[in-house]
């Protein structure tokens, strides 16, 4: 689940909304495209593993597909999302 994280730091950094940040990443774009292509290249060599792996990795894909399709076909459709803070819970 690595993707994400290093896609969501790169669009947070072209959308400016890091701007404000006290730290910035040496080298930004560089670590984060390593990170995916590494990540790319190691799912790779596990799907060629066609006895073992490519099942895990086709269940793994699934069990992260599935809940996607629902929060994008039930959840984001819902629009009585109330977020509420600890102070509000506890009195």
């Amino acid at each position: 689940m690595h993707w994400p994280g290093s896609n969501g730091a790169s669009v947070a950094a072209r959308s400016g909304t890091t701007d404000g940040g006290h730290y910035r990443m040496p080298l930004f774009p560089v670590p984060a495209v390593l990170a995916l292509l590494a990540l790319i290249y190691v799912a790779y060599q596990n799907y060629l593993d066609v006895a073992f792996v490519r099942p895990s990795l086709i269940a793994t894909g699934l069990i992260m597909v599935v809940p996607a399709v629902y929060y994008l076909v039930v959840l984001a459709r819902r629009t009585d999302w109330n977020l509420h803070g600890p102070d509000e819970l506890a009195g």
